[in-house]
């Protein structure tokens, strides 16, 4: 199907024909098809050389750990060892807190995403060329964690929010793939930065990363635009808050949505975790920087895999059932594959594999489990994706401090009760963590087993009520 020559004909064609007695169907018509064609693609590569690029700092930053934790000039500030860490999660987390706001302001005044697009851009590199320059630690968390959070945060939930428009009966696809490209810039960037941190340090690897996002996502930019024209949606009727909260609301009185958000925030508290400490761990059972940044860039190669397999079912399969068995694979793969097999080389790069394919592919479940939710509703999908983006973020920042606080859990004696497994090297310093990761992905098992129960039978009574409602019509309109 041909599409329009241009968005500005398009824009144009509303403008002139935006009269209330215009038809829907010929506005719809003058619009490009969704879920095909050459915009919904061009925005979709866009939007993955985007995700691949903006996630790739928070996910290679356990390689700079690693080597911050070895600079006596990070050591010898107070409180080093607890606000190193938090550098990596912040940036991710603030990505996922700030996208309800960012959501909002996109939806009220879409004239103006192009804009948070460039100033998001503008903060990444800003933030990564400062903190370069910068010695304190505090300074570090406050560029490299904080400014960089938000604007990824402008970045990429701005680009988010045209998914729905571009993609509907393959959304859920669409998804995957997006959220596939984090596995390639997570294998890309934990191959290189090491090399370049090795070889003039991590002030210059920072730097190079802040080239990289200028110089490959700015021409992405372009191309992250919505299917209908702004001018367009600014004379679609507002919805004011209190109809949005109307739409949602009657959604938040279901426990199957409650117990999503359960499960969403658990998993974001388990999730970051081994990103952030695996190179460390790697380094401290004898492997070299090198091999130790390889962990990382393994488990990101796998996580191509992960979203791409799990988003393409999620179109065609009960998400509920999907999102049980990512969670009880990701359990498995932390309780067992890491802390009691993971005392060499191979089964730690099994357990990263393992770990890539079934942690990361948890986003691409989100469309899946909004569809039946939103019923539909561009609006409240939005809304809804905004809490799950938020919730996990929350997990995300909070996992720093709780996984640094945990590692105070170590010694011999506790290291014995662990008897020969990896959960109890380094006299058991990961031990703790590593069983507090596991036991949040375990128990957001049992939340979405619970929200698949409260969810069916929530269903079950509505299709019991509207069948008995047909049968009382029936029986008067016989009478």
């Amino acid at each position: 199907m041909d599409e329009p020559t241009s968005t500005v004909s398009s824009a144009d064609n509303w403008k002139d024909k935006s009269e209330p007695s215009q038809n829907p169907s010929e506005l719809e018509d003058l619009l490009p098809p969704v879920d095909g064609g050459r915009r919904a693609w061009a925005y979709l590569i866009a939007a993955c050389v985007i995700e691949a690029i903006v996630w790739g700092f928070p996910f290679v930053y356990g390689v700079f750990l690693e080597e911050y934790l070895r600079d006596p000039v990070y050591l010898a500030q107070p409180n080093a060892h607890t606000l190193l860490p938090l550098v990596g999660p912040l940036s991710s987390g603030l990505m996922y807190v700030i996208a309800p706001l960012v959501t909002w302001m996109c939806r009220r005044t879409p004239q103006y995403v192009p804009t948070f697009l460039w100033i998001g851009l503008s903060l990444c590199v800003f933030s990564l060329v400062i903190a370069s320059y910068t010695v304190s630690i505090s300074e570090l968390v406050g560029l490299g964690g904080a400014l960089y959070g938000i604007g990824g945060a402008l970045i990429y939930n701005s680009m988010l929010t045209f998914l729905s428009e571009w993609f509907v009966a393959k959304r859920g696809l669409a998804n995957g793939i997006i959220f596939a490209a984090t596995g390639i810039g997570g294998l890309t960037f934990p191959l290189i930065i090491p090399i370049f941190i090795e070889r003039w340090g991590t002030a210059v690897a920072l730097r190079i990363l802040a080239v990289t996002c200028a110089v490959l996502m700015g021409p992405c930019l372009p191309f992250i635009r919505g299917r209908s024209p702004p001018e367009m949606k600014r004379n679609q009727p507002k919805r004011d808050s209190q109809v949005t909260s109307d739409a949602v609301k009657p959604w938040f009185q279901r426990p199957a949505v409650w117990l999503l958000l359960a499960a969403n925030t658990l998993q974001g508290f388990g999730h970051y975790i081994p990103f952030v400490w695996l190179p460390k761990f790697a380094v401290d059972l004898g492997l070299s920087t090198r091999g130790a940044a390889l962990t990382v860039s393994l488990l990101n190669a796998a996580s191509i895999l992960g979203p791409l397999a799990i988003g393409y079912l999620s179109d065609r399969t009960n998400p509920w059932v999907l999102g049980f068995t990512n969670l009880t694979g990701t359990a498995f793969s932390v309780l067992v594959v890491w802390g009691a097999f993971s005392l060499n080389m191979p089964i730690l790069l099994l357990y990263s594999i393992f770990y890539g394919i079934f942690a990361v592919g948890w986003s691409a479940l989100w469309s899946g489990f909004l569809r039946p939710l939103a019923n539909g509703d561009l609006q409240t999908t939005n809304t809804l994706l905004g809490l799950l983006l938020f919730t996990r973020g929350v997990g995300n920042i909070l996992s720093a401090p709780v996984s640094t606080s945990l590692q105070n859990l170590s010694g011999p004696d506790i290291a014995k009760s662990f008897g020969g497994t990896a959960y109890a090297i380094v006299d058991a310093k990961y031990g703790a963590m590593i069983l507090f990761t596991g036991l949040c992905f375990a128990l957001a098992a049992l939340f979405i087993l619970g929200a698949w129960a409260t969810d069916t039978n929530t269903r079950t009574t509505k299709r019991n009520s509207t069948r008995t409602l047909r049968l009382h019509w029936a029986t008067a309109s016989v009478c």
